[in-house]
């Protein structure tokens, strides 16, 4: 695969590296229904678009 190309779908790790968070908490977020997931094979994807609207929709911290 080109590394110019993003990809689509990540594996749990990449998605928790992407968000900063972990595990766990990545296959808490597709229970609660927050990050979209595929099975591949025996391997679980998280979408890069459901990564990228949990972000963009996260609570914001105004300035203290």
């Amino acid at each position: 695969m080109r590394k110019d190309v993003e990809p689509l779908a990540v594996t749990v790790r990449q998605a928790s590296q992407m968000i900063g968070c972990s595990r766990s908490t990545v296959y808490e977020l597709i229970a609660d229904g927050r990050l979209e997931a595929f099975k591949l094979g025996a391997a679980t994807r998280i979408t890069v678009a459901s990564i990228k609207a949990l972000i963009a929709n996260a609570p914001r911290k105004s300035a203290a």
